[in-house]
Order: C-alpha cells, then structure tokens, then sequence
C-alpha cells in the first residue's frame, strides 16, 4: 500500500513540475513499458515504475546514489564491511 502511495504522490509530482496530467505521466512510453512487461511478476514491476518514477522526479539524486554504489563497489571491500550513503 505504501509503494503505492508513494508512486500517487510521485506521479503528482512529476505532473506539477513538468505541467503535465499524471495521466500523461503515466502514459509515458517507458512507463508503458515497465508496466507491460508480463514476464515479471506485479511486484517487481512496481517496484521498476517507481525507480523509473523517482529517477525522473529526482535525477541529480539518483545519479549520486548510482554514483556512490559504483565506486563502493569498485572498491572491493570485504563483504562484511559496508559503506552508509549520507541521508
């Protein structure tokens, strides 16, 4: 229920920021996509529209967060040790 809360207020958001209707947020081609891909079970696929969602809503964030998981990965660190992003 929350995720799906969360992908409602996204949508909004989206749709204000950019002067569109959420409908027209929704009917976006990628989110078609995401959400038309039958091989993936429901959950999963909510879970793709609402990175997409969030991606979109926030790009600057996601590509520091994508950043961050890049070279912690390339680090190499022992499993056991983990790196917390800042909030």
């Amino acid at each position: 229920m929350s995720v799906q809360e969360e992908i409602v207020e996204t949508v909004e958001d989206i749709a204000r920021k950019e002067n569109l209707t959420p409908k027209e947020v929704l009917g976006s081609k990628e989110v078609k996509a995401l959400r038309q891909n039958s091989k993936r079970p429901a959950r999963q696929r909510a879970q793709e529209v609402r990175k997409h969602l969030q991606a979109r809503r926030n790009p600057r964030l996601t590509a520091r967060r994508e950043r961050f998981a890049r070279e912690t990965r390339d680090l190499g660190l022992p499993s056991a040790v983990r790196l917390v992003p800042p909030p």
